[in-house]
């Protein structure tokens, strides 16, 4: 026979004990105890409290929650991106299509300003590397750094300092301009292959990807200091990163392993 806190069952082994919904067994097998599912990933968008038996959601001043998620209250969510030729945006909500720019040589990595109002991407036909800038429209576009390229390929914007961060996979670098393109410097160098680059504005942190013979997601201060590893296991061809400031978790694409991953900022 078996006691069982809540119910017992057969089962081709013998009886089993099982809990309700909200609880697990125990140690001793027989007994169910809360499951505290705000240590689990993905119970909620932001803010989680768990409670016996159950959790609760909610969100941060700033975002409403909306079919269990928490979304931001002003404005519409834009998302870009590059066809090669074209720098297209998305209106999320309305999932309404637009162009930014058009016929443009070779488009690869791609940024945002939203104080500005800008969109920044990387050019690197050959011989004419470039970054550039526009506005949503297409208007106004200006090329911003035009000397020191090679091959430069992702790009973030940092919109409080005003500067824009980017890798350069030929030069092996990791390297930082004005938004102006009057000043720039180089970060970290030595880097096998730089890829994907992020920023933590609250934590003044720059992370990048590096899908060389040891792949790993580094992160290095705004000022190009203590550098360490985020991630280096696990990791074959790390590519696209992404930080949500929020919940301070940075998700990655693996291009070989085909996954979109995710870690605690303090690892």
């Amino acid at each position: 026979s078996l006691t069982c806190s809540h119910k017992c069952i057969h089962t081709p082994t013998g009886p089993t004990c099982y809990c309700q919904p909200g609880y697990m067994l125990g140690a001793d097998k027989t007994s169910c105890v809360d499951v505290d599912e705000c240590q689990e990933f993905g119970s909620c968008s932001q803010g989680c409290e768990n409670t016996v038996g159950s959790f609760i959601c909610s969100c941060m001043e700033g975002y409403v929650m909306q079919n269990n998620s928490c979304l931001a209250v002003r404005g519409e969510p834009l998302l870009f991106f590059s066809t090669k030729s074209e720098v297209r945006g998305l209106k999320v909500n309305s999932m309404e299509y637009f162009p930014v720019a058009t016929n443009l040589p070779y488009v690869i990595g791609i940024g945002f300003d939203s104080v500005g109002g800008r969109v920044y991407w990387t050019d690197v036909e050959a011989g004419k590397e470039t970054l550039v800038s526009a506005g949503l429209d297409g208007s106004g576009m200006v090329s911003l750094v035009t000397n020191g390229l090679d091959m430069p390929e992702d790009l973030v914007v940092d919109e409080i300092n005003r500067n824009i961060y980017f890798t350069d996979s030929v030069r092996k670098h990791l390297a930082v301009c004005s938004l102006t393109g009057d000043a720039c410097s180089v970060l970290v160098s030595d880097i096998e292959q730089p890829r994907a680059v992020a920023i933590h504005h609250n934590k003044r942190l720059v992370l990048y990807t590096d899908w060389g013979s040891k792949p790993a997601i580094a992160m290095v201060a705004m000022d190009g200091s203590n550098k360490k590893d985020l991630v280096s296991d696990g990791l074959v061809w790390p590519n696209g990163l992404a930080v949500d400031e929020i919940l301070d978790r940075v998700y990655w694409s693996d291009a070989k392993k085909d996954t979109i991953e995710s870690i605690h900022m303090d690892g």
